[in-house]
């Protein structure tokens, strides 16, 4: 048999044997006889903080039992997944437990074999299937087996693009009529945080352009001002400084560490708010901006410290005179 034919069966066997509950077989990476967990494979197609639920429900003799099974990726690495997993039951004493579960990227090769045709299996194949919201090429393989309980039956739907890798599974045990069916019935990503304005410049050289947000950041991060008062569509010199300087890694390292900066813009074409022109209006008369550009640097209780504007030589030029202008003191008088 092929390695490659191998590693599908060997998906579809290992589910069916561990029911998706992690295999804690040895994982060093490179040694003899090892081969990809599928359970592992699955996972890593997912950011960690994505969360599968699988329901199961088992009915015997007019009794159902309904019971949830949510599985939380909170750990990824190039050796292992870590999932939480929680187990609740709605009928019976089992309540919910909780379990942390380390799922290794390698298994053995010897362990993975007994999984390649699974005891009593009858038939597989392909299909599709939609589950969670999702469309799934899943393989298939079907099995009978005796036990105490007669002969079952069970059907069990894997994917390496599934969580985990298993789908669906469905047990019939003909002798007493009982039916357990397990399947995927919700796949959340991990919710995307909403940064705020201030949240995205904190750390970083971002220019913001409200002004008593920028203030409270400095305050916050011990961190001077830095004003650019622009005309962003319209003024060569402010559209010179923004490519040659203030578009560039240098400054953007440099500022990032000092200050939070602040875009004070006067467009011709661009729309303000309101607020944002009000404000801007306001800064400019308090500080006697007549010209663009006109950088004004404030230490974090607003008092003037520096004043810049365009120079030629790139952002190491720039840079240099705003550290001796500030350094100095030069520029602190408003014009």
């Amino acid at each position: 048999m092929s390695r490659l034919k191998m590693r599908a069966m060997i998906a579809t066997g290992m589910v069916l044997a561990l029911t998706g509950a992690g295999y804690a077989g040895p994982s060093a990476e490179g040694a003899d006889g090892q081969v990809e967990n599928p359970e592992y494979v699955g996972w890593a197609k997912y950011k960690v903080g994505t969360t599968a639920v699988w329901k199961t429900v088992t009915t015997e003799g007019g009794t159902t039992k309904e019971t949830t099974t949510t599985k939380k990726l909170i750990e990824l690495t190039d050796n292992k997944a870590v999932i939480e997993q929680t187990t609740t039951s709605k009928k019976g004493d089992g309540g919910t437990k909780t379990k942390t579960v380390n799922v290794p990227r390698l298994v053995s090769e010897a362990k993975a074999k007994q999984f390649v045709a699974p005891s009593g299996m009858k038939e597989d194949g392909t299909e599709s299937i939609e589950l969670a919201g999702k469309k799934f090429s899943a393989r298939w393989v079907t099995a009978q087996r005796s036990g105490d309980g007669g002969e079952s039956t069970t059907r069990v739907w894997v994917s390496d693009t599934a969580p985990g890798g298993l789908l669906k599974k469905e047990t019939k045990v003909g002798e007493s009529g009982k039916t357990t069916t397990m399947e995927l019935v919700e796949l959340k990503s991990p919710k995307k945080k909403k940064k705020s304005e201030e949240d995205a410049a904190s750390g970083e050289a971002k220019w913001l352009t409200d002004y008593d947000k920028a203030v409270k950041l400095a305050k916050k991060e011990d961190k001077m001002l830095m004003l650019d008062f622009t005309g962003s569509d319209w003024c060569g010199w402010c559209i010179k400084l923004d490519k040659e300087v203030f578009a560039k890694p240098e400054f953007k390292e440099w500022a990032g560490k000092k200050f939070v900066l602040v875009k004070v813009d006067f467009p011709q074409t661009i729309k303000l708010s309101a607020k944002v022109k009000k404000q801007n209006e306001k800064l400019q008369k308090r500080h006697g901006v007549q010209g663009y550009p006109t950088i004004v640097v404030l230490d974090k209780n607003e008092k003037p410290v520096a004043r810049l504007g365009y120079e030629r030589g790139g952002p190491d030029n720039w840079i240099s005179i705003a550290d001796q202008t500030i350094d100095e003191g030069d520029g602190t008088k408003e014009d």
